[in-house]
């Protein structure tokens, strides 16, 4: 799982700057919003904590969390997020932090970065899902697909959520219009060039929030938001574009009678490739990954310092991020439709998997883990010749970002690449058992067909040497693809480069797992490295304390005994914001109003030691990893997951009897689907829903007049 970056000549360093101060903006806002009274924290529950800034407001169900709130607020003036270290690979337009303290809230930009890799992830494999089911269903697998653009005029501050709430609700009638145009021929049709109707298989739709930095900065409400939808088509065809871009323009401005909308603002664009070139699936796989904010707008609002002494404008920005906050929170601002909503279907219920006993050696593990097959499903491919071979990205580099701006860039050991690529590697190889016994109906049917049409990696550090290698001939192909395909020189001259640094940063894994092999064999199942994360947690300590200045002081012999910080409170907030969730102390073995001494002599080290040699030196004393190469999904738990996810569930049945009890005192109400089938009782299958028979019984009540319901 990666952060990605997709446009031309941009890395991810570029993205860096807007990143952390958007997250510090975002967290700021949120506890100035809370403390204003204009967001909610969750009523507690058992379990309640003390705050330094209590909630002006709790509800039922809050705008932020409860355990979310005192996350963020005894963390408070710290901000965790100053990225000082991540792992990306050689081109740097992909990478993972290497370590960050995460609020959870939704929509904060660090989280959203984090849940967009994976989303990307599933994206590329839900695509190739969608391919195989347009294979299954219509004989070929070759996506077709445009983006539209639909926007509306601006809305005023005030009106966000009616907005959303209209614009969602006029996208489902366009959707179910093009759904009649192919299945009724009536609605919304597209044609091809020669005139001929086009099938609307599926699609994804987007919505998205902007704020006018005029306006805004203007403190004028009207036109302030301005919402507006992506909708990625997929079609049977390639589409006219120019015939349907009039098409939907116009079936959207009568959908949107009351406004006068201008053609400019709306736009159709080729969306897919079916190249060998199209590595990425870049316009469909951006659109999944798109965020509903995006973290832009945060930076350019204000820093909240105290809501009791706000200026103005202060309260005016506060009033339209919190606005902008209740309207996408819990809000489903991303919609599939027709082949991509099955296939997106069928990744969930890969992800989700099954919750069995723990039987690790972790003491601070759950008593049960969740165990699926998606990591295996991303790593292999369809045995279909019309579906790519997916190349991840493969981390190889640590950039370490200097305080006084720019990076540097230094090669990963052999150690800590099995480390930043866990994710790629964890539950990559597996075999379907045999004798799994699938339930009946149409759902378990596709899933079944679906992976049985999939060839996984074979298990074991061998099957994930031949998958490299595969990887390894499909940039081959690519590069020579870009070579006799690409005419413009500076186009076919970065997508060389690029994907040369992909070949190297594949060659180097590649390396690694040889290496490992020829230690442990083809068939081991386990690679060994260090635990990364907490060494790189105690490296954020380091940086946090020289951000806030951290000075040692010493007794009169010279030894350490103390610390002091430009904030006296700074020190205590480190100590709560290090430790363990369910323990604040736990990180640091009981202490509480200070930090231990071993943390102090270990800043010390750090003052006196590049980052390698503090490295080297935590090394000594981090504990191992095992990465275990193959998913934990065995037979037994496979037919579990199975049974208890497409297993049909049958309805209790009625009888006449229960139904004579349902009006008794003892039962006086039905639910509507028991209704439903009360009234099913009397339904001889000869009357149609339209029949105009005064004799036809309408309810049960025309029945038996004096049950009371």
């Amino acid at each position: 799982m990666a952060i990605r970056v997709n446009k031309r000549n941009k890395t991810i360093m570029d993205k860096i700057p807007t990143i952390v101060k958007s997250e510090f903006k975002f967290r700021n806002l949120v506890l100035a919003g809370v403390m204003a009274g204009l967001l909610s924290v969750s009523e507690p529950g058992k379990k309640q904590h003390h705050f330094h800034r209590r909630p002006a407001k709790f509800e039922q169900n809050g705008d932020i969390g409860y355990e979310q709130y005192w996350h963020l607020d005894r963390e408070d003036g710290l901000f965790v997020p100053r990225l000082t270290t991540l792992f990306s690979n050689s081109s740097a337009t992909a990478a993972k932090l290497t370590f960050i303290n995460n609020v959870q809230i939704a929509h904060a930009p660090l989280k959203e970065l984090n849940e967009s890799s994976q989303r990307t992830a599933k994206m590329r494999t839900a695509l190739d899902v969608t391919k195989m089911l347009q294979l299954r269903e219509y004989g070929d697998a070759t996506l077709h697909a445009a983006m539209a653009t639909f926007t509306i005029p601006n809305c005023n501050k005030g009106g966000l959520n009616d907005a959303v709430s209209e614009m969602s609700k006029l996208i489902s009638k366009l959707l179910k219009a093009l759904k009649d145009g192919t299945n009724n021929h009536n609605g919304l049709q597209l044609y091809d060039y020669n005139g001929n109707p086009v099938p609307f298989i599926g699609g994804l739709m987007t919505i998205e929030i902007t704020i006018n930095q005029v306006k805004l900065h203007d403190m004028d409400s009207n036109g302030l938001f301005h919402p507006h939808v992506h909708l990625v088509l997929l079609t049977l065809d390639d589409i006219d574009e120019d015939d349907a871009r009039d098409r939907l323009f116009n079936y959207w401005q009568t959908l949107n009678s009351n406004y006068v909308l201008s053609p400019k603002a709306f736009g159709l664009e080729h969306a897919y490739s079916d190249s060998s070139d199209a590595a990425d699936d870049a316009a469909i796989v951006a659109e999944a990954t798109k965020y509903a904010a995006k973290p832009g707008i945060y930076k350019v609002l204000p820093t909240i310092k105290n809501t009791n002494t706000m200026k103005q404008y202060d309260q005016f920005a506060l009033e339209t991020f919190c606005e902008l906050f209740k309207c996408i929170k819990g809000r489903q601002l991303k919609r599939s439709y027709g082949l991509l909503l099955d296939a997106i279907g069928f990744i969930n219920w890969v992800n989700n998997g099954v919750s069995v006993p723990y039987t690790g050696k972790n003491p601070m593990h759950p008593d049960n883990e969740k165990v699926s097959i998606l990591s295996a499903l991303t790593a292999g491919k369809f045995n279909d010749d019309g579906v790519k071979i997916h190349v991840p990205d493969i981390m190889t580099k640590l950039y370490t970002i200097k305080p006084t701006g720019g990076y540097q860039a230094q090669s990963l050991s052999d150690d800590e690449l099995v480390y930043a690529n866990s994710l790629l590697l964890e539950g990559a190889t597996w075999q379907m058992p045999d004798n799994i016994k699938w339930p009946k109906g149409p759902k378990a049917d596709t899933y079944r067909w679906l992976l049985e049409h999939f060839t996984f990696v074979q298990p074991g550090i061998g099957g994930l040497v031949g998958q490299t290698e595969e990887w390894l001939k499909s940039l081959d192909r690519r590069l020579n693809y870009v070579q006799t395909h690409v005419f413009d020189p500076d186009e076919r001259l970065d997508k060389t480069i690029k994907l040369r640094r992909q070949v190297d940063d594949v060659r180097r894994l590649l390396n690694v797992l040889k290496i490992a092999e020829s230690i442990d064999g083809s068939d081991a199942t386990v690679i060994t490295t260090h635990d990364y994360h907490s060494l790189y947690r105690e490296i954020s300590l380091m940086q946090l304390m020289d951000a806030h200045h951290a000075q040692l002081t010493r007794d009169s012999n010279g030894q350490i005994d103390g610390v002091k910080f430009d904030d006296p409170s700074v020190e205590k907030k480190l100590v709560q914001t290090y430790s363990h969730k369910q323990d604040p102390y736990h990180f640091w073995g009981g202490y509480s109003s200070f930090l231990p001494i071993s943390i102090l002599h270990e800043y010390n080290f750090w003052q006196h030691r590049t980052l390698d040699e503090f490295k080297a030196d935590l090394l000594q004393h981090t504990p191992t990893k095992d990465i275990n190469l193959v998913s934990k999904m065995d037979s037994k738990t496979m037919q579990k997951w199975i049974n208890k996810s497409l297993k049909p569930k049958a309805k209790p049945g009625l009888n006449f009897h229960q139904m004579f009890a349902a009006g008794s005192p003892q039962n006086p109400s039905l639910t509507d689907d028991k209704l439903d089938e009360l009234c099913n009782l009397f339904d001889d299958g000869t009357c149609d829903n339209d029949d105009d028979d005064n004799t036809e019984i309408n309810s049960i009540s025309d029945v038996f007049p004096d049950l009371k319901w």
